[in-house]
């Protein structure tokens, strides 16, 4: 994609079809195959699995090379990455009818100042089961964080501070 930024609905869904969030966001120019997103400080994300809304605590840039992870950096009041979260999921389709959707599998990284947390293994593996997730699904979902933590102990695309919008995401 190129030229100016597109405003987009950005679906968070469950292997089973239901939304468990949805909020407005700006489709980003990126260099291919980066699908890249912005969702401004104060957005409501409204939850409809959870019910309720909430409000995004700051600016946040969300990437994709569309495979099994979406990485989303926090920024910092000087507008670089100040944390990074990483949801393992189902490979990410294209923007269809100015809708982004995305399932998330549970599974997650925390990554700040270089630590690497992994997050929900028990609520991934519940779900797994409850949901029927396909065993090359939980496969892509762990191979897609074990690339996504190699990236960032090597500081490569993403966690290099330009999140793909210029640079080269190999």
């Amino acid at each position: 994609m190129t030229g100016k930024p597109i405003p987009i609905t950005v679906e968070k869904a469950k292997w089973d079809g239901s939304v468990s969030a949805r909020w407005p966001a700006v489709l980003l120019p990126a260099r291919p195959p980066v699908r890249a997103w912005r969702t401004a400080r104060g957005t409501e994300i409204a939850r409809p699995r959870k019910g309720g809304v909430e409000r995004a605590e700051k600016d946040m840039v969300s990437v994709t090379l569309g495979g099994c992870w979406v990485v989303t950096a926090l920024l910092g009041s000087d507008g670089r990455p100040a944390r990074y979260e990483v949801d393992a999921c189902a490979p990410v389709e294209p923007v269809r009818d100015g809708v982004l959707r995305w399932v998330d599998l549970d599974l997650d990284l925390e990554i700040e100042d270089g630590a690497v947390r992994l997050l929900d293994q028990e609520q991934f593996r519940r779900r797994a089961v409850e949901m029927g997730y396909p065993d090359a699904l939980c496969e892509c979902a762990w191979e897609g964080l074990r690339d996504a933590a190699d990236r960032s102990a090597a500081r490569r695309w993403p966690f290099d501070g330009e999140l793909g919008l210029e640079g080269d995401p190999a």
